[in-house]
């Protein structure tokens, strides 16, 4: 036997299945094209050298793991249809003399060729097209120095070992399933799922349970703490859930409808329902799967994109004016001396200040009961996780600091305070307990909404609650931080007595800002932290963590779209190739052209638009606690993420739409339905 036969065969193979092989070819050398292109920048020297190029080098490792596990999962998965595909083939090749150690090396080749083809043509589309994405992120996290692109040898040799392996592993798989599978197996292989499917009834009753719990959890999470500890379990559940429902739900449904005899015994009813009722055994994890990956694109493309478009609210928030330090006392209070300190450094650098504010504050953290009013402060030594579910922060201060911040006119009688919190406060008490002494002030105002106030408070209410105690006096600060400093002095030593915030702006260029910020935070004084945060220089973080966020979230959400795209694709063309004597025998017994195409609209619209009826659920359910987990990286607008959120889901559904009408003109060929 010439050694070029088995070559020529596994060529002709592929071309003769060119249906299903080259839609795998494409999606193999797109996944390698985007895994190769992120090696690239990963890669790249000049991206580590960057301001800041830590952080982009975090999450593009995180893409990076994402994109390998997808190709490896993915590879596998669409292999599994192509095998399937072609069981009956290679069944035949086996009745008709052929060893399986022939069809072995024929397998060999038909994988060697793909490999070399996916992995050539992938890295060099990765190379031609890498600078482009190259600079999509440089664009993103806006920075202001474009490093030199590279194509590193890592990347190149990461890329071709991990997909050979990939393919190896691919063809050891198809090896093993063919050696321990029958050949008149393998002729039927195709026509696995065609008996009636049973009632599930303890699989249905598991995927409701797993489904409920998980949006259960997502739905009663109350703190973003409790968020991010739910947020992977729900996930988890959901997932289960899904599977579970699809494949043993779906069939009870089915079969429900079919008891209703009003509803099933009508023909365009009667057709659709006993088809998808035959087909669900084979539909229900490929549905399932689509559901899942479809609900990943849209939360990873909405989330992203939320927030990178609300990166300047978020700036707002975390960094108010220009320069914001923040000196923390732990001896005798001295807002002098800061103020001498930021004079002189004005001075040095020749800046003059506007906006300027400085505000004396205490901040305490509580074991809270707001309804009650009760607020039992927690020290150092007893800060434990026993607290975590109520805890709350509470910031301190007086009338007249908040008057000149609020710019109002707000006066207090002794033991009187004004409360501040954005969703109310009824109790007509704040009982203030500090070990075993408790302060009692009667509440003479709730305020909802400051005008003009930045208290910096923001942040810490993403994590927990937080009040403002707008109190009377100085005096009544100095008998709270007596009674946090009482006790050993251990404990003295760790309690800050006072923060004193002075923010304000300047007139100096940008790298001047930077430095006087940095110099006022290098300062080493005694009885004193102080720590300034510079408005420029924070606003190149965000740009580097949210523009990184929207890169990985557009890269990964393409992968997810292309998967939902294939899985798609092949669930109609092997339909079709299923479905088709079926159609044809419908027709011998009666019906007509019209009347079939109909059925097979009806079936396949039903069956492939429940996937993305039920990501849209997962979508609403999830848009609670992903939202609070937002809200701990400061993106507190919820309408701007609701926003995007729905117009992801819109562009995705188009897509959707578009994907499954082309597909479905394939499968229409297919069963050969639109001729005549």
């Amino acid at each position: 036997m010439s050694k070029a036969f088995y070559p020529k065969m596994a060529l002709s193979n592929i071309n003769k299945n060119r249906q299903t092989y080259f839609p795998y070819i494409i999606t193999c050398i797109l996944t390698i094209m985007m895994y190769f292109m992120m090696g690239s920048i990963l890669h790249n020297e000049n991206v580590r050298n960057m301001n800041h190029g830590d952080m982009v080098i975090v999450l593009l490792n995180i893409g990076m793991w994402v994109t390998m596990i997808f190709a490896v999962v993915f590879h596998f998965y669409t292999n599994s249809f192509l095998i399937k595909r072609r069981q009956k083939e290679i069944g035949l090749y086996n009745i008709l003399g052929m060893e399986k150690r022939h069809i072995a090396k024929m397998m060999f080749y038909e994988t060697l060729f793909t490999a070399v083809v996916s992995i050539g043509i992938g890295m060099l589309m990765g190379m031609l097209f890498g600078k482009l994405m190259f600079l999509l992120l440089i664009k993103l996290i806006g920075s202001s120095e474009i490093p030199a692109f590279q194509i590193p040898s890592e990347a190149v040799v990461n890329t071709l070992v991990t997909m050979a392996l990939v393919f190896f592993a691919i063809l050891l798989y198809n090896l093993a399933r063919i050696h321990l599978t029958k050949p008149i197996e393998l002729i039927h292989g195709g026509q696995i799922g065609e008996k009636e499917p049973k009632t599930k009834i303890l699989l249905t009753i598991i995927g409701v349970l797993t489904m409920g719990a998980g949006y259960t959890f997502a739905l009663t999470a109350k703190t973003p703490f409790q968020a991010m500890n739910n947020f992977l379990v729900a996930v988890i559940l959901v997932i289960v859930g899904t599977y579970c429902l699809f494949t043993a739900g779906s069939i009870a449904f089915i079969k429900l409808l079919r008891k209703n005899k009003k509803f099933y015994y009508q023909t365009k009813h009667f057709t659709s329902v006993s088809g998808m009722l035959y087909r669900m055994k084979q539909n229900a994890v490929g549905l399932a799967n689509i559901c899942i990956l479809s609900t990943m694109v849209l939360i990873s493309v909405s989330t992203t994109v939320s927030m990178y478009l609300g990166m300047e609210d978020t700036l707002n928030t975390a960094c108010p004016n220009e320069i914001n330090l923040s000196a923390s006392f732990y001896g005798e209070k001295d807002t002098d001396m800061v103020e001498n300190v930021v004079d002189e450094m004005a001075k040095k650098y020749g800046a003059t200040t506007s906006n300027y504010s400085g505000v004396s504050s205490i901040t305490l953290f509580c074991n809270a009961s707001s309804e009650s009013g009760e607020f039992q402060v927690l020290k150092q030594s007893n800060m434990s996780g026993a607290y975590m579910d109520n805890l709350s922060g509470c910031l301190c201060m007086t009338v007249d600091d908040f008057n000149k911040l609020e710019k109002s006119n707000y006066k207090l009688n002794e033991g009187q305070v004004i409360v501040y919190k954005n969703n109310g406060y009824k109790a007509a008490n704040v009982r203030l307990s500090i070990d075993d002494e408790t302060s009692t002030f009667k509440v003479a105002k709730v305020i909802t909404k400051l005008e003009n106030a930045h208290l910096g408070i923001e942040n810490t209410e993403q994590l927990v609650p937080c009040y403002v105690f707008i109190v009377d006096s100085e005096k009544t600060l100095e008998k709270i931080v007596d009674a946090m400093q009482s006790g050993n002095v251990v404990e003295k030593r760790k309690a800050a007595t006072y923060d004193y915030v002075v923010q304000f702006d300047t007139n100096l260029t940008k790298e001047q800002s930077i430095a006087m910020s940095r110099e006022l935070d290098a300062l080493d004084l005694e009885g004193v932290r102080i720590v300034s945060d510079n408005r420029y220089e924070m606003a190149e973080e965000f740009h580097q963590m949210y523009g990184g966020f929207l890169f990985i979230g557009m890269f990964v959400g393409s992968l997810f779209l292309m998967a939902t795209v294939l899985i798609i694709y092949y669930k109609q063309i092997s339909e079709g190739y299923e479905d088709k004597a079926r159609f044809e025998i419908m027709q011998k017994v009666g019906m007509s052209r019209a009347e079939v195409k109909k059925t097979i609209r009806s079936q396949v619209l039903m069956v492939f638009f429940i996937p993305l009826i039920m990501a849209a659920i997962h979508i609403v359910v999830s848009f609670r606690i992903i939202k609070m987990i937002l809200s701990m990286l400061n993106l507190g607008n919820v309408n701007l993420f609701m926003w995007c959120t729905l117009g992801t889901v819109l562009v995705f559904c188009v897509i959707y739409a578009i994907v499954f009408a082309i597909t479905e003109r394939a499968y229409y060929k297919i069963v050969s339905i639109g001729n005549k």
